[in-house]
């Protein structure tokens, strides 16, 4: 926002004029709504995550002309120091979009559906690669979650590293709900339909130059 080289390429002035509080949405990241959420207390949607956040959650709340909710659900997450684990939300986002569908299946047999700039989380030679849809190379993995055997009647989870069997735009998402989750902790990733993804990030300016 302070770029003007930048804005004046594109033939705006700054008049040095500022104004506070201004939230910018910063990644458009979404997955299809049917995609499965690994909560802590039991599975969901992430359109049924997000809806009940809605009713029994902190509060809802538009920033940017994003819908969002506050959430206090926990869920399923990875780090390399940590491994699987339950992570805290900060909120849950959706937004109508028309914008191309991308498939990734592995050869396990999982798969998520997601926008085309929708970011996801692959391994390269040994190394987390954060990247879309288009940028996945056929020898990239992902990392994918599995069910283990119940114990204590409480759902135990495991991970392993799969190959991608392919990565193909299969249509359009056509003027419809997609949804993403903004994480409450360092890593920016969630696991969505046993994958490992990308989160979407709001960030939050004390003050912005306004232009003319």
């Amino acid at each position: 926002h302070k770029d003007k080289k930048t804005h004046e390429a594109m033939g705006i002035t700054v008049t040095g004029k500022v104004v506070n509080d201004v939230t910018v949405y910063i990644d458009t990241d979404s997955c299809d709504k049917d995609t499965v959420i690994h909560c802590e207390d039991r599975d969901r949607t992430i359109e049924e995550l997000y809806n009940y956040c809605e009713q029994y959650g902190d509060g809802g709340n538009t920033l940017a002309g994003h819908e969002s909710n506050l959430c206090n659900v926990r869920v399923l997450n990875y780090s390399e120091s940590d491994g699987l684990y339950y992570a805290n939300v900060k909120r849950v986002i959706r937004h109508i979009v028309s914008k191309e569908k991308w498939l990734l299946k592995t050869k396990m047999g999982k798969h998520i559906v997601v926008t085309n700039d929708h970011s996801l989380v692959v391994y390269r030679k040994g190394n987390q690669t954060i990247c879309k849809p288009h940028e996945i190379l056929k020898n990239d993995t992902v990392l994918v979650s599995f069910l283990c055997t119940p114990c204590d009647l409480m759902l135990c989870f495991d991970y392993q590293f799969d190959q991608i069997e392919k990565i193909e735009c299969i249509g359009n998402f056509e003027n419809e709900y997609v949804y993403d989750i903004e994480m409450d902790d360092c890593t920016h990733t969630f696991i969505g339909n046993d994958i490992l993804v990308h989160n979407s990030v709001y960030s939050q300016f004390d003050e912005v130059i306004s232009t003319t």
